[in-house]
């Protein structure tokens, strides 16, 4: 049985990053990819990314900065998910991983208010999250769209 995945999310003003680990035991994670794309409120958007060996952590595989069609948010996670399942933006264009191994994804909240701890987001925890908004509007913009 694969091992599952967790994907870490920060979507900024401007870039999102995404961070790719797989469980390798009850209690670590290896990083086995690293991707952003940057740019998206001033083109053009550039995409990079670095694979890593599950097993050493050794770097397999790095990209240099490469222009991609990714005017926004949407586009750019767009983007990212082709990138991991069919290889889009890959000198081998082979897939990165089986998004059906995902079984975690988690992302970074710029101001959450007095939560000190992560929190499983419901319908409660949006209305809360976007009471913040006004706090870091250029991080939380999808709050109030």
């Amino acid at each position: 049985m694969a091992k599952p995945i967790i994907l870490a999310v920060n979507a900024g003003s401007s870039s999102i990053k995404y961070s790719v680990y797989e469980k390798t035991s009850s209690t670590s994670i290896q990083l086995i990819a690293a991707a952003s794309i940057s740019g998206l409120t001033a083109p053009p958007s550039k995409f990079t990314y670095t694979l890593y060996d599950s097993t050493s952590g050794t770097e397999t595989e790095k990209s240099k900065p490469t222009e991609v069609d990714a005017p926004n948010h949407q586009d750019a996670f767009k983007y990212f998910i082709d990138f991991l399942s069919n290889g889009k933006g890959r000198k081998s264009e082979k897939q990165v991983l089986d998004l059906k191994r995902i079984s975690v994804v988690c992302h970074r909240i710029v101001h959450g208010g007095p939560e000190p701890k992560p929190l499983i987001i419901t319908e409660r925890e949006l209305d809360h999250l976007d009471e913040l908004s006004d706090l870091a509007p250029l991080y939380v913009f999808w709050m109030s769209s």
